[in-house]
């Protein structure tokens, strides 16, 4: 929730807004309640917001995440490789085995984070895949790839039209 909160300052022009669920609710008798959110915190200016994304957007068109476009969206987004910690059996000072939390050789988390469309910015997403092989080996599906994937359908369900002219099937 921290990453696309942070991811989404940018689609805010700046502003870090709290991340919610829901708009409101609507009671038995059909009573409306819109849900109250704190207001938004201006972390970076306006500028560096907009340099962020065109940076995001560079990532996809032009650099290393080509794998995460979506057909007819202009997307700005960003992979990560993080190292993550485990239980490991130890030897304490006082020469018992104890747990203690380390990084463990092998153990990623691999992720893309998307602000989709990059030019209205209405979805930020996070795909995350915990420890998605042995360090040695290659993924089987990278998060930038499950991003294309799944990005075509839920922008179908919320009717979000594209923002950019889809390339022809054919030529004539």
């Amino acid at each position: 929730m921290q990453l696309a909160a942070g991811y989404a300052s940018f689609a805010n022009g700046g502003t870090l807004v709290t991340p919610h669920v829901i708009e409101g609710w609507t009671d038995p008798d059909g009573t409306y309640h819109a849900a109250t959110q704190p207001p938004g915190e201006r972390i970076l200016r306006p500028e560096t917001a907009a340099t962020m994304i065109d940076l995001l957007t560079n990532a996809i068109d032009d650099g290393i995440a080509k794998g995460a476009q979506v057909p007819g969206y202009t997307v700005a987004g960003k992979t990560g490789t993080a190292q993550i910690a485990g239980p490991v059996e130890v030897e304490g000072e006082d020469g018992e085995t104890v747990t203690r939390w380390r990084y463990i050789p092998g153990w990623v988390d691999s992720s893309f984070v998307g602000l989709l469309p990059a030019g209205e910015r209405k979805l930020v997403t996070v795909i995350l895949i915990h420890r998605p092989v042995p360090w040695d080996r290659r993924m089987p599906d990278r998060p930038e790839y499950v991003y294309a994937r799944l990005m075509p359908q839920i922008l179908d369900y919320l009717a979000i039209p594209p923002d950019r002219p889809l390339e022809p099937v054919a030529q004539p």
